[in-house]
């Protein structure tokens, strides 16, 4: 196996242990049954959040079928990150849990990360098995009719 292979196995096996280590203090901190006011706690805490986040349900900057999508306010990331939903969550709070932890993975780590990183890191936030997390996050897509997404 050459170096820049093992190198980058190596990588990705600290950054998938990284992203379980993550999630499981944040399931330590705000337990199994993580609702909106949790959330909204949860992005308030720079143990497990590193920058200011507030969620906003706004449609304008998502793409068509898009659950949620986080913007940073400005060129640094002091200056903190908007997690927009789409409105239809805002009467479907059991829903938002999952979309913010996807975005707050990648408000933690940037854009480089994987999706499955972030999808690890939200099952082990909520103490869900991975499989229950994607499909659920896929549930919620569906719900918007953007399950081609899934």
């Amino acid at each position: 196996m050459s170096e820049t292979v093992s190198a980058t196995n190596n990588k990705s096996a600290q950054t998938r242990m990284a992203a379980e280590t993550a999630g499981e203090a944040v399931f330590r901190d705000y337990g199994p049954r993580m609702d909106w006011r949790s959330v909204r706690a949860l992005l308030q805490d720079r143990r497990h959040v590193r920058f200011p986040c507030e969620i906003r349900f706004d449609l304008s900057p998502l793409l068509p079928g898009e659950c949620a999508h986080t913007f940073p306010r400005g060129s640094s990331p002091v200056e903190g990150y908007v997690i927009h939903i789409h409105p239809y969550f805002s009467t479907e709070l059991s829903g938002v849990p999952f979309l913010a932890l996807h975005q707050v993975w990648f408000i933690n780590q940037g854009p480089e990360t994987s999706l499955d990183e972030a999808e690890l890191f939200g099952s082990r936030a909520l103490g869900i098995p991975l499989e229950v997390y994607y499909a659920t996050l896929c549930d919620l897509a569906g719900s918007l009719g953007g399950d081609e997404l899934c």
